[in-house]
């Protein structure tokens, strides 16, 4: 069983996918990922574990550029 959150047109959309997975976290405990957009480009992050250890990392959300998510 899995959960899916998304979020569109905001300000560093990969910090609120986050914060979303994490109130999800109870669907799927095995692996986490988010892929953002800034419109043009895709980001993709994703791993083994809670969404707070795949994303315990600053510089992890830093790369996920865009107003647009989906985790």
């Amino acid at each position: 069983m899995c959960g899916l959150f998304g979020a569109f047109n905001i300000r560093k959309a990969a910090e609120f996918a986050v914060i979303g997975l994490h109130g999800l976290q109870h669907r799927a405990i095995d692996y986490a990922g988010i892929v953002s957009s800034d419109g043009t480009n895709l980001y993709r992050h994703a791993g083994e574990g809670l969404a707070r250890q795949v994303f315990s990392s600053a510089k992890t959300l830093d790369r996920l550029h865009g107003r647009h998510a989906i985790g």
